[in-house]
Protein backbone atom coordinates (compact mmCIF):
# COMPACT_ATOMS: atom_id res chain seq x y z
CA UNK A 1 0.00 0.00 0.00
CA UNK A 2 1.61 3.36 -1.14
CA UNK A 3 -0.99 5.62 0.18
CA UNK A 4 -2.73 6.65 3.52
CA UNK A 5 -5.93 5.17 4.02
CA UNK A 6 -8.35 7.81 5.08
CA UNK A 7 -9.04 5.98 8.28
CA UNK A 8 -5.68 6.09 9.48
CA UNK A 9 -4.58 9.89 8.11
CA UNK A 10 -4.86 10.67 11.80
CA UNK A 11 -2.07 8.23 12.59
CA UNK A 12 0.54 9.54 9.83
CA UNK A 13 -0.91 13.02 11.36
CA UNK A 14 1.12 12.23 14.24
CA UNK A 15 1.85 14.94 17.40
CA UNK A 16 5.06 15.24 19.54
CA UNK A 17 6.17 17.04 22.61
CA UNK A 18 9.52 16.88 24.36
CA UNK A 19 11.40 17.78 26.97
CA UNK A 20 15.77 17.65 27.48
CA UNK A 21 15.85 13.79 27.73
CA UNK A 22 13.08 12.15 25.35
CA UNK A 23 10.69 13.03 22.65
CA UNK A 24 7.21 11.82 22.76
CA UNK A 25 5.71 10.91 19.40
CA UNK A 26 1.88 10.07 19.49
CA UNK A 27 -0.27 8.16 17.11
CA UNK A 28 -4.00 7.96 17.27
CA UNK A 29 -5.29 4.88 15.27
CA UNK A 30 -9.04 3.99 14.81
CA UNK A 31 -10.48 1.50 16.85
CA UNK A 32 -10.30 -1.15 14.27
CA UNK A 33 -6.77 -0.99 13.79
CA UNK A 34 -4.82 -3.42 15.39
CA UNK A 35 -1.99 -0.96 17.61
CA UNK A 36 0.08 -4.07 18.63
CA UNK A 37 0.53 -4.64 14.90
CA UNK A 38 2.60 -1.40 15.44
CA UNK A 39 6.40 -1.62 15.14
CA UNK A 40 9.56 0.82 16.05
CA UNK A 41 13.20 0.14 14.91
CA UNK A 42 16.55 2.17 15.04
CA UNK A 43 19.34 1.64 12.92
CA UNK A 44 22.23 0.56 14.08
CA UNK A 45 23.87 3.77 14.65
CA UNK A 46 20.81 5.17 16.11
CA UNK A 47 20.90 7.67 13.74
CA UNK A 48 17.41 6.52 11.92
CA UNK A 49 13.73 5.61 12.93
CA UNK A 50 11.21 3.30 11.04
CA UNK A 51 7.68 2.98 12.27
CA UNK A 52 5.12 0.75 10.56
CA UNK A 53 2.88 -2.15 10.40
CA UNK A 54 2.57 -4.45 7.63
CA UNK A 55 1.03 -3.65 4.34
CA UNK A 56 1.37 0.41 5.67
CA UNK A 57 3.62 2.84 4.53
CA UNK A 58 6.03 3.72 7.45
CA UNK A 59 4.75 6.20 9.95
CA UNK A 60 7.62 7.92 10.96
CA UNK A 61 10.75 7.51 9.14
CA UNK A 62 13.96 8.83 8.34
CA UNK A 63 17.13 10.34 9.77
CA UNK A 64 16.57 11.63 13.53
CA UNK A 65 17.37 15.42 14.43
CA UNK A 66 20.24 13.77 16.64
CA UNK A 67 21.35 10.38 17.45
CA UNK A 68 18.77 8.08 19.81
CA UNK A 69 20.35 6.75 23.07
CA UNK A 70 16.80 4.23 22.79
CA UNK A 71 13.65 3.85 22.20
CA UNK A 72 10.30 2.20 23.55
CA UNK A 73 6.50 1.44 22.50
CA UNK A 74 3.78 2.54 24.37
CA UNK A 75 0.34 1.15 23.78
CA UNK A 76 -2.84 2.52 25.71
CA UNK A 77 -5.40 0.30 24.84
CA UNK A 78 -8.56 2.61 25.89
CA UNK A 79 -7.62 5.25 23.37
CA UNK A 80 -6.37 2.95 20.42
CA UNK A 81 -3.22 4.97 20.75
CA UNK A 82 0.55 4.62 20.44
CA UNK A 83 3.30 6.71 22.37
CA UNK A 84 6.72 6.37 21.05
CA UNK A 85 9.33 7.36 23.24
CA UNK A 86 12.43 8.61 21.95
CA UNK A 87 15.44 9.05 24.59
CA UNK A 88 17.84 11.55 23.38
CA UNK A 89 21.40 10.45 23.47
CA UNK A 90 22.21 14.07 25.06
CA UNK A 91 20.01 16.48 26.94
CA UNK A 92 18.94 19.16 24.09
CA UNK A 93 15.92 20.47 22.64
CA UNK A 94 15.20 19.00 19.10
CA UNK A 95 13.89 21.37 16.31
CA UNK A 96 12.50 18.78 14.36
CA UNK A 97 11.61 15.01 14.79
CA UNK A 98 13.13 13.81 11.28
CA UNK A 99 15.66 15.73 9.93
CA UNK A 100 15.68 14.40 6.54
CA UNK A 101 15.29 11.25 4.82
CA UNK A 102 17.39 7.68 5.65
CA UNK A 103 20.73 7.76 3.37
CA UNK A 104 20.34 4.19 3.03
CA UNK A 105 16.95 3.31 1.66
CA UNK A 106 15.99 6.78 0.74
CA UNK A 107 12.77 6.58 2.77
CA UNK A 108 10.96 9.00 4.85
CA UNK A 109 7.36 9.45 6.31
CA UNK A 110 4.99 11.76 5.14
CA UNK A 111 4.52 14.71 7.42
CA UNK A 112 8.20 14.73 8.10
CA UNK A 113 8.77 15.45 4.35
CA UNK A 114 6.26 17.68 4.57
CA UNK A 115 7.49 19.49 7.71
CA UNK A 116 10.41 20.03 6.34
CA UNK A 117 9.67 21.76 3.24
CA UNK A 118 7.76 24.13 5.10
CA UNK A 119 10.86 24.88 7.12
CA UNK A 120 13.16 25.27 3.91
CA UNK A 121 10.37 26.94 1.55
CA UNK A 122 10.59 29.88 3.72
CA UNK A 123 14.28 30.12 3.74
CA UNK A 124 17.22 31.55 1.19
CA UNK A 125 18.54 28.01 -0.48
CA UNK A 126 19.99 27.29 -3.23
CA UNK A 127 18.46 25.61 -6.74
CA UNK A 128 19.45 22.53 -6.15
CA UNK A 129 18.07 22.29 -2.56
CA UNK A 130 14.47 23.95 -3.81
CA UNK A 131 14.29 21.08 -6.29
CA UNK A 132 14.83 18.35 -3.08
CA UNK A 133 12.75 20.07 -1.22
CA UNK A 134 9.73 20.75 -3.74
CA UNK A 135 10.99 16.50 -4.26
CA UNK A 136 9.58 15.54 -0.71
CA UNK A 137 6.67 17.59 -1.41
CA UNK A 138 5.81 16.10 -4.12
CA UNK A 139 6.52 12.73 -2.00
CA UNK A 140 4.18 13.40 0.46
CA UNK A 141 1.23 14.68 -1.85
CA UNK A 142 1.65 10.96 -3.72
CA UNK A 143 1.11 9.22 0.01
CA UNK A 144 -1.89 11.48 0.94
CA UNK A 145 -1.13 13.40 3.35
CA UNK A 146 -3.49 16.15 3.61
CA UNK A 147 -1.57 19.41 4.47
CA UNK A 148 0.74 18.79 1.08
CA UNK A 149 -1.66 17.86 -1.33
CA UNK A 150 -3.21 21.33 0.26
CA UNK A 151 -0.10 22.72 -0.52
CA UNK A 152 0.95 21.41 -3.71
CA UNK A 153 -2.52 21.88 -5.37
CA UNK A 154 -2.47 25.59 -4.44
CA UNK A 155 0.38 25.75 -6.16
CA UNK A 156 -0.34 24.20 -9.11
CA UNK A 157 -3.48 25.41 -9.42
CA UNK A 158 -2.54 28.74 -9.81
CA UNK A 159 0.09 28.05 -13.23
CA UNK A 160 -2.10 27.70 -15.54
CA UNK A 161 0.00 24.84 -17.13
CA UNK A 162 -0.65 22.34 -14.42
CA UNK A 163 -4.13 23.77 -13.34
CA UNK A 164 -5.42 20.48 -13.81
CA UNK A 165 -3.39 18.75 -11.64
CA UNK A 166 -3.75 20.93 -8.65
CA UNK A 167 -7.64 20.78 -9.40
CA UNK A 168 -7.01 16.87 -8.94
CA UNK A 169 -5.17 17.26 -5.87
CA UNK A 170 -7.34 19.06 -4.06
CA UNK A 171 -10.00 16.61 -5.58
CA UNK A 172 -8.20 14.19 -3.95
CA UNK A 173 -7.94 16.12 -0.31
CA UNK A 174 -11.67 16.42 -0.51
CA UNK A 175 -13.20 13.56 -2.06
CA UNK A 176 -11.34 10.63 -0.47
CA UNK A 177 -9.79 12.50 2.90
CA UNK A 178 -13.35 14.63 3.42
CA UNK A 179 -11.22 17.91 4.08
CA UNK A 180 -13.03 20.63 4.56
CA UNK A 181 -10.32 23.26 3.53
CA UNK A 182 -9.66 21.43 0.27
CA UNK A 183 -13.45 21.77 -0.55
CA UNK A 184 -13.20 25.28 0.57
CA UNK A 185 -10.51 26.16 -1.84
CA UNK A 186 -12.10 24.06 -4.95
CA UNK A 187 -15.45 26.14 -4.71
CA UNK A 188 -12.85 29.25 -4.66
CA UNK A 189 -11.18 27.78 -7.87
CA UNK A 190 -14.99 27.21 -9.38
CA UNK A 191 -15.99 30.77 -8.54
CA UNK A 192 -12.87 32.05 -10.46
CA UNK A 193 -13.92 30.17 -13.74
CA UNK A 194 -17.02 31.38 -13.42
CA UNK A 195 -18.57 27.68 -12.23
CA UNK A 196 -20.53 29.33 -10.06
CA UNK A 197 -23.05 26.89 -8.68
CA UNK A 198 -20.62 23.91 -8.20
CA UNK A 199 -18.07 26.23 -6.65
CA UNK A 200 -21.05 27.60 -4.09
CA UNK A 201 -21.69 24.28 -3.52
CA UNK A 202 -18.27 23.03 -2.49
CA UNK A 203 -17.91 26.14 -0.16
CA UNK A 204 -21.49 25.62 1.30
CA UNK A 205 -20.15 21.62 1.93
CA UNK A 206 -16.70 22.67 3.67
CA UNK A 207 -18.64 25.21 6.17
CA UNK A 208 -20.97 22.17 6.80
CA UNK A 209 -18.19 20.61 7.71
CA UNK A 210 -17.22 23.08 10.00
CA UNK A 211 -14.40 24.92 8.02
CA UNK A 212 -16.05 28.74 8.84
CA UNK A 213 -13.11 30.61 6.20
CA UNK A 214 -15.80 29.09 3.70
CA UNK A 215 -18.16 31.73 4.84
CA UNK A 216 -15.82 34.21 3.89
CA UNK A 217 -16.14 33.61 0.52
CA UNK A 218 -19.55 32.69 0.48
CA UNK A 219 -20.19 36.22 2.03
CA UNK A 220 -18.23 37.81 -0.42
CA UNK A 221 -21.08 36.65 -3.10
CA UNK A 222 -24.10 37.61 -1.42
CA UNK A 223 -22.42 41.38 -0.64
CA UNK A 224 -23.31 44.43 -2.50
CA UNK A 225 -20.08 45.71 -2.38
CA UNK A 226 -17.93 42.62 -3.77
CA UNK A 227 -18.00 41.72 -7.43
CA UNK A 228 -17.76 38.06 -6.84
CA UNK A 229 -20.91 36.57 -9.02
CA UNK A 230 -23.75 34.95 -7.65
CA UNK A 231 -26.82 32.66 -8.19
CA UNK A 232 -29.53 35.08 -6.03
CA UNK A 233 -29.34 38.70 -5.79
CA UNK A 234 -27.08 40.38 -3.82
CA UNK A 235 -28.27 40.91 -0.06
CA UNK A 236 -26.43 42.72 2.42
CA UNK A 237 -28.10 40.85 5.36
CA UNK A 238 -27.07 37.49 4.39
CA UNK A 239 -23.81 38.73 3.47
CA UNK A 240 -23.73 40.18 6.95
CA UNK A 241 -24.83 36.93 8.57
CA UNK A 242 -21.85 34.76 6.74
CA UNK A 243 -19.61 37.07 7.20
CA UNK A 244 -20.02 36.91 10.96
CA UNK A 245 -19.50 33.15 11.17
CA UNK A 246 -15.59 33.96 9.96
CA UNK A 247 -13.03 35.20 12.41
CA UNK A 248 -10.50 36.07 10.03
CA UNK A 249 -10.21 39.95 10.12
CA UNK A 250 -11.08 40.02 6.08
CA UNK A 251 -14.52 39.11 7.35
CA UNK A 252 -14.73 42.10 9.70
CA UNK A 253 -13.19 44.51 6.65
CA UNK A 254 -16.14 43.25 4.71
CA UNK A 255 -18.57 43.86 7.59
CA UNK A 256 -17.56 47.15 7.78
CA UNK A 257 -17.75 47.99 4.02
CA UNK A 258 -21.61 47.14 3.96
CA UNK A 259 -21.95 48.98 7.24
CA UNK A 260 -20.12 52.43 6.43
CA UNK A 261 -23.00 53.24 4.19
CA UNK A 262 -25.54 50.93 4.41
CA UNK A 263 -27.11 48.97 2.04
CA UNK A 264 -31.10 47.74 0.66
CA UNK A 265 -32.22 45.72 4.33
CA UNK A 266 -28.99 47.25 5.75
CA UNK A 267 -29.49 50.41 7.65
CA UNK A 268 -25.96 52.64 7.81
CA UNK A 269 -23.98 51.99 11.06
CA UNK A 270 -20.51 53.98 10.51
CA UNK A 271 -19.69 53.75 14.07
CA UNK A 272 -19.85 50.04 13.96
CA UNK A 273 -17.81 50.22 10.44
CA UNK A 274 -15.42 52.01 11.50
CA UNK A 275 -14.81 50.07 14.42
CA UNK A 276 -14.74 46.39 13.18
CA UNK A 277 -12.53 48.13 10.38
CA UNK A 278 -9.98 49.13 12.91
CA UNK A 279 -10.05 46.06 14.27
CA UNK A 280 -8.89 44.09 10.73
CA UNK A 281 -6.42 47.27 10.32
CA UNK A 282 -4.61 46.17 13.12
CA UNK A 283 -4.20 42.41 11.76
CA UNK A 284 -3.90 43.56 8.28
CA UNK A 285 -2.13 46.90 8.29
CA UNK A 286 -2.33 46.75 4.08
CA UNK A 287 -5.81 47.10 3.99
CA UNK A 288 -6.88 50.22 2.06
CA UNK A 289 -9.63 52.98 3.17
CA UNK A 290 -13.05 51.74 3.07
CA UNK A 291 -13.85 55.09 1.34
CA UNK A 292 -11.13 54.21 -1.58
CA UNK A 293 -12.91 50.66 -1.62
CA UNK A 294 -16.39 51.42 -1.82
CA UNK A 295 -15.53 53.50 -4.47
CA UNK A 296 -13.69 50.69 -6.55
CA UNK A 297 -16.85 48.51 -5.51
CA UNK A 298 -17.45 47.57 -9.39
CA UNK A 299 -13.29 46.62 -9.48
CA UNK A 300 -13.31 43.40 -10.66
CA UNK A 301 -9.55 42.17 -9.16
CA UNK A 302 -11.37 42.09 -5.63
CA UNK A 303 -12.46 38.70 -4.38
CA UNK A 304 -11.66 35.10 -3.74
CA UNK A 305 -7.66 35.25 -3.12
CA UNK A 306 -8.18 35.83 0.39
CA UNK A 307 -7.44 32.81 2.26
CA UNK A 308 -5.68 30.41 -0.08
CA UNK A 309 -2.91 28.52 2.02
CA UNK A 310 -0.46 29.18 -0.14
CA UNK A 311 2.19 32.08 -0.12
CA UNK A 312 2.68 34.19 -3.22
CA UNK A 313 6.21 33.80 -2.10
CA UNK A 314 5.93 30.20 -2.47
CA UNK A 315 4.15 29.97 -5.69
CA UNK A 316 6.63 32.28 -7.32
CA UNK A 317 10.17 30.51 -5.85
CA UNK A 318 8.72 26.73 -6.54
CA UNK A 319 6.21 27.20 -9.48
CA UNK A 320 8.42 26.26 -12.09
CA UNK A 321 10.46 23.44 -9.89
CA UNK A 322 7.35 21.99 -8.93
CA UNK A 323 6.35 21.79 -12.66
CA UNK A 324 9.18 19.61 -13.75
CA UNK A 325 7.76 17.40 -11.02
CA UNK A 326 4.18 17.55 -11.70
CA UNK A 327 5.05 15.72 -15.13
CA UNK A 328 6.49 12.91 -13.37
CA UNK A 329 3.57 13.17 -10.31
CA UNK A 330 1.69 10.09 -11.80
CA UNK A 331 4.29 7.32 -11.93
Amino acid sequence: MNQIPPALHPAYDWKFEQNEKEVIVTFQFPPTFNIHSFQANLTNDNQCIRCDAPNHIPFLCGHLNSPADSINVEFLEDSNTVNLHIIKSKEEVWKIVIQSFTPQTGEIDPKSAFLIFSVLSNQDVSDEIKDSIAALLKSSAQAGYVPALLTFGNICIKLETVQHVGFSMLQTAAEMYQSPEAFCHLGSFMLRQNEIEQGLIMLNESLRMGYTNAALIIGRTLSPFSPLPSLEKKNGQKALEMFEKCPLPDSKYEMAKILIKGCEGVPEDSERAKKLYSEAKAELPQLPPLEEVIAKAENKEQGVNGIMVVAAGVVAVFGFILYNHVKRYRK
